[in-house]
């Protein structure tokens, strides 16, 4: 009898040592070192100096408007994108609508030119040749890169 006792209080603490350790384990793997260091790098700390404000975007709506060839215009920031989603009229052709690129970046600073990449999405209701995506890297003269012709 006193072998079996002797076993299962061995067998306890065993059990209650290793709980222990994993909750010590656990507590040390989600403890914040308070190490501040992005994980990604401070690739978008340039941002903080060039900007894109609202009113940047608005313009750039603005201008495409007024070309008379788009219905409607959203756009965003994302990190260092500047992403443009246009919709155009249905009486436009897929070659008038590449050119809308070239009024959205006239609206674009040189320096968010230098740190921004720019895409447009031209969409149009009812067209097989539809959507167009159009690209430009930051930093590239005037290159842009438009999606495959179908």
């Amino acid at each position: 009898m006193k072998k079996i006792k002797v076993k299962r209080e061995k067998v306890g603490i065993f059990i209650i040592v290793a709980v222990v350790l994993i909750v010590v384990l656990l507590i040390a793997a989600l403890h914040d070192s308070g190490d501040t260091k992005a994980i990604y790098g401070n690739r978008l700390d340039d941002i903080k100096d060039v900007p894109v404000s609202k009113s940047n975007l608005n313009s750039i709506a603005k201008a495409l408007k007024d070309t008379g060839k788009v219905e409607n215009v959203s756009d965003r920031v994302q990190g260092r994108i500047i992403m443009i989603d246009v919709k155009i009229k249905s009486d436009v052709s897929r070659d008038d609508a590449k050119t809308l690129f070239d009024t959205a970046l006239s609206k674009i600073s040189d320096e968010q030119k230098k740190l921004y990449d720019v895409q447009l999405f031209i969409a149009k209701d009812k067209d097989e040749a539809f959507p167009i995506i159009g690209y430009r890297h930051k930093g590239k003269d005037s290159s842009v890169t438009f999606t495959v012709d179908r």
